[in-house]
């Protein structure tokens, strides 16, 4: 044995099952069946020990053996458990860890003390600074610069920062900015100890390190008796690499390291750069003071030196690229054994990528016991695929497990929180009313949803109700069923509302308030659990609130709902679910670092961009790479060599595909340097076909776009029977059947009604009938002389005040809308005056009908006129106003928009009840819209013809029309004269236009 005990299990073998055999090799015993209890095996995560323990349940010849003590490097910050066994059996527990070190502070607590003193910082700034001020004040965002503090602490920490010399660090350069930021560093280098201090704790990384240190001195003074294996780690962390030294140097112990490569050649290694695979493999045993040579393999591993000999090629130092020339003519038959299971697809989308990739995984599971599993960084891409699977019911294992607050659970608790911050805002509102947990007390789920159909067909369409419960209750009515709701809501939810209703509240008040609502809006019935605080996330959930109470007990962090709404959402996305049931046991989802120790059939490298996968080299927003040069802290692009180890080690298995996309986010995407060095080399050695796999990404696109367009489908023309179709229309509803009759159908045969939007802000439609209103007002006010011109412009303004109403409290309305209609009532007052020749009266909003003959019956044409001029002898001027564009004079005459025309006909026939007509002296719309010129007079001219001449004929054609509908074969086909093309009726869905209307047949 070397004077280090030093091993590696090379790139391309299962590590996990060479670690255990390995193990089994030198420590197991046919006479001692209790032998591997004895020994202590240090991996990286707690997925790792799940993973080591079924490698010696696969590779143990009885299949069955007592297992060594698993531990993981990365939880000893929370649980020291190897070092509180190793008191136990060697030293006191008190002499274990550094003397007087206090007890860890929790990573909840440390957010929320962070979070208190950066809006403290904050606020003193906004008051110092106004115009420079950051907005921390706001406790969502604080959350987030706490988060981003931690980090730096975290990594100060670990490296060995000595704060004291930032205060010596300011570039001439930066250093206005560079005072700024650190003011608010002064958080970390001042404020922080304090709290410390008066806290009692330790920082967690602080423990960490210090926890690692002493085991490491610990044991070089006094190694333990039994054997301790170190595995899976890079030693990236000081104090673990620390720990690594003394555990190889131990006569009992053993470090192996994942895939150091022995092979690659000494120039590739002296030239490595900080992105290569092996630099954090090179620096650490730079640290052990060793050199490869001293490293030996732990097993004979039956790994694929040809797939490692490509990919160390591909990603070898770019200053000894020449090499691949000689590589390619001399391994050439090398290269294509090392292809042999290694395939690239490039997609076009994360969407098309996501789904290509759940293919690969649905196909796998088609071989009996076949794993596989997807490895990415890119949490947004394995999402994707979890979901993507859900179409064949298959629910994936995903190593970094859901953020609690897109579970069920915390999606209630988020919507909870959203209700009461936006006063019962009716979308919000609606989007708890309809969530699977919401019950509010009634004796099922689906009477609770029953009811709450009905409040949104009666109050949460159309215009928003006043805020709050008030606003409900007074918009409501207390007879109908759907009034239970509001109550029950009230009596859920109204603690919450009333609490946060005076301004900031403290942040334990509101956990609490917000416990109980969610227990009460859950709670069925017919059913006494509370189903918000079940399964994993409702537990994590529980928990998390429990500890943030405990947290915040004594903070006094306080904030208003909206804040908090905010907060609590940001505190939940960082809460990850992982559920234990369900999942299928040959599928997994796997972060690099995870899968260092893990081994599928088939391995899929997914996500591989810039900035995915390697990460985006960022320093962060405190200290920049010249500052983190002087400060001797480890630059970014130390993280892409440690991933460029990860993708090495996995890219190595036996089947692997490669996946990216060529857009993210909308915008094109670089693929990853390794993929491009990697197809560089492909293609230079003349197996760029067989490299590049097109089949999955056929099947995935053929799943949602079939090679074979349908055939679109014909417009719809239903046949009514005539005895069914409407035998009375308004004129407004002439234009529409005459441009598109299946609207008619659907709206006065099949009786369909539109419903409201949700939460309707107020519209066109809204601006026209409130102008309409206050002209109609005024006329009947004065319908013969009218008042001198500023009197009745003050009149009508006071009259379109009244009209416009609540409407005027919107500041789109008051700023928009209302100066529009003061120009528009400035010009009418004038222009109504001119109007008004001696003995000329003028009716607003006149109803009245005409009715004749048809083949299957009377029908009735009925109307109501906006203004109709009388004029001395009888003559008649018939106007109607438009707050948009009017139609033109050409479309007027050809019947497709004949609303003022057959007005003219009822009129002549008699039609206004108390009118008397002999003759139409003019047509004529009246644009309002309230631009600079307030309005203008726009009279109907015809072609050729008098008006009256055109009303007739007009009416004529109309009649025509409805003796066309009454034949039973002529069909209501849809838009057969759309104005505009885009347009968008109420029943196109109904009639899918879009389908048979697009050329394209998408």
């Amino acid at each position: 044995m070397s004077r280090i005990n030093l091993f590696t299990i090379p790139a391309g073998a299962a590590f996990g099952d060479e670690l255990a055999r390995g193990i089994l090799q030198r420590f197991g015993s046919s006479d001692n069946p209790f032998a591997l209890s004895e020994i202590w095996v240090l991996v990286p995560t707690r997925r790792a020990i799940r993973t080591l323990k079924e490698s010696f349940e696969r590779v143990s010849p009885s299949r069955v053996t007592m297992l060594p003590r698993i531990y993981a490097l990365g939880d000893l910050d929370e649980d020291p458990s190897p070092l509180r066994e190793a008191a136990e059996e060697s030293l006191n527990l008190d002499e274990l860890l550094p003397s007087g070190m206090k007890p860890v502070i929790s990573p909840l607590r440390r957010e929320l003390l962070f979070t208190k003193l950066i809006r403290h910082w904050s606020q003193l700034q906004a008051e110092a600074d106004p115009e420079h001020s950051i907005g921390a004040e706001r406790p969502a965002l604080a959350l987030q610069l706490a988060r981003e503090l931690a980090r730096m602490l975290d990594l100060a920490t670990s490296e060995g920062l000595a704060w004291d010399r930032l205060e010596q660090l300011v570039p001439t350069e930066l250093a206005a900015h560079w005072e700024q930021t650190l003011k608010f560093l002064a958080i970390l280098t001042q404020a922080w100890p304090a709290e410390l201090e008066r806290e009692n704790a330790s920082d967690p990384a602080a423990h960490r390190d210090a926890a690692l240190r002493e085991a490491a001195r610990l044991w070089r003074e006094s190694p333990p008796h039994h054997p301790v294996i170190a595995a899976g780690s890079t030693g990236s962390v000081p104090a673990t690499a620390e720990l690594l030294r003394t555990i190889a140097n131990m006569p009992e112990g053993a470090v192996v390291l994942p895939g150091l490569d022995l092979e690659l050649d000494a120039a590739a290694w002296d030239a490595m750069e900080s992105g290569h695979p092996q630099h954090g493999m090179g620096q650490l045993l730079q640290k052990f003071e060793v050199t490869r040579s001293d490293v030996q393999n732990w097993t004979v591993a039956p790994a694929r030196p040809e797939r490692a000999r490509v990919i160390a090629e591909a990603l070898r130092p770019a200053d000894t690229t020449p090499a691949w020339r000689r590589y390619v003519e001399t391994q050439r038959p090398q290269i294509e054994r090392g292809l042999v299971g290694l395939t690239c697809i490039v997609a076009r989308s994360p969407g098309e990528e996501a789904l290509t990739i759940a293919c690969a995984l649905r196909e796998a599971i088609e071989t009996p016991g076949k794993t596989a599993a997807l490895v990415t960084p890119d949490r947004n891409l394995a999402r994707r695929v979890a979901n993507e699977l859900k179409r064949w019911g298959i629910a994936i294992d995903d190593s970094a497990g859901t953020p609690l607050a897109h579970t069920e659970a915390g999606r209630f608790l988020c919507l909870i929180a959203d209700v009461v911050a936006e006063r019962f805002a009716p979308v919000p509102l609606l989007a708890l009313l309809k969530h699977p947990f919401a019950a509010f007390g009634f004796d099922h789920r689906s009477e609770a949803r029953a009811r709450s159909l009905e409040l949104e067909a009666d109050i949460l369409r159309g215009g928003r109700p006043s805020p709050g419960i008030v606003g409900l209750r007074s918009k409501g009515k207390p007879a109908a069923a759907y009034f239970k709701v509001i109550e029950q809501l009230e009596h859920a939810l109204g603690d919450f509302e009333g609490k946060s209703a005076g301004g900031d509240v403290d942040l334990v008040v509101l956990l609490k308030c917000h416990q109980v609502a969610a227990e009460l809006a859950c709670n069925e019935m017919s059913r006494p659990e509370t189903r918000v605080w079940e399964g994993e996330a409702g537990k994590a959930a529980s928990d998390l609130f429990e500890n943030l109470i405990e947290a915040a007990s004594d903070l006094e962090l306080r904030m208003d709902c909206s804040d908090y709404a905010q907060f609590i959402r940001s505190v939940m996305d960082a809460v990850s679910v992982r559920p234990r049931h369900g999942l299928h046991p040959r599928l997994s989802i796997l972060g690099p670092l995870e899968a260092r120790l893990q081994q599928a059939d088939l391995t899929i490298l997914g996500g591989l961009n810039e900035g995915k996968w390697p990460p985006a080299t960022d320093p962060g927003p405190w200290l920049n790479r010249p500052m983190r040069r002087e400060l001797e802290l480890s630059q970014p692009e130390r993280r892409i060599g440690l991933s460029a180890h990860d993708f090495a080690q996995a890219a190595c298995a036996p089947e692997v595909l490669l996946t990216r996309s060529e857009k993210d986010d909308g915008a094109p995407s670089t693929p990853s340097r390794w993929l491009t060095r990697l197809n560089i080399l492909v293609q230079g050695s003349g197996f760029a076909e067989r490299f590049a796999d097109t089949r999955l990404l056929e099947i995935a696109r053929s799943i949602d776009h079939p090679p074979q367009q349908p055939r679109p489908i014909d417009p719809p023309a239903p046949k009514p029977p005539v005895a069914v179709r409407p035998r009375k229309l308004p004129v407004t509803d002439i234009e529409r059947w005459v441009r598109d009759p299946y609207a008619i159908s659907a709206k006065k045969i099949l009786g369909l009604k539109k419903l409201d939007p949700i939460d309707q802000p107020a519209g066109a439609a809204d601006r026209g009938s409130i102008i309409h209103k206050a002209l109609e007002n005024f006329v009947r006010r004065y319908p013969q002389e009218m008042p001198a011109d500023e009197e009745g412009l003050r009149e009508l303004l006071e009259l379109g005040r009244v009209a416009f109403g609540d409407l005027l409290e919107q500041p789109g309305v008051s700023s928009i809308w209302w100066p529009r209609f003061e120009r528009a009532a400035r010009w009418y007052i004038g222009w109504e005056r001119e109007r008004r020749q001696e003995g000329v009266r003028v009716l607003a909003e006149r109803c009245g009908s005409l009715t004749f003959k048809a083949p299957a019956g009377d029908f009735t044409l009925t109307a109501k006129a906006d203004r109709i001029e009388m004029l001395p002898g009888g003559a008649a001027v018939i106007g109607d106003y438009k707050t948009g564009s009017p139609p033109s004079p050409k479309q007027v005459q050809q019947g497709f928009s004949p609303q003022l025309t057959l007005e003219g006909a009822i009129a002549l026939g008699g039609g206004f009840p108390g009118l008397t007509v002999t003759s139409l002296e003019e047509l004529m719309f009246v644009a309002l819209k309230g631009g600079e010129e307030g309005g203008n007079e726009k009279p109907v001219k015809f072609d050729g013809m008098t008006t009256e001449q055109a009303v007739q004929q007009a009416y004529l054609r109309f009649q025509e029309f409805v003796a066309a509908y009454d034949n039973p074969d002529m069909p209501y086909v849809s838009k057969p004269h759309v104005l505009f093309q885009t347009s968008i009726g109420d029943y196109d869905h109904l009639a899918r236009v879009k389908e048979w209307s697009s050329e394209s047949g998408e």
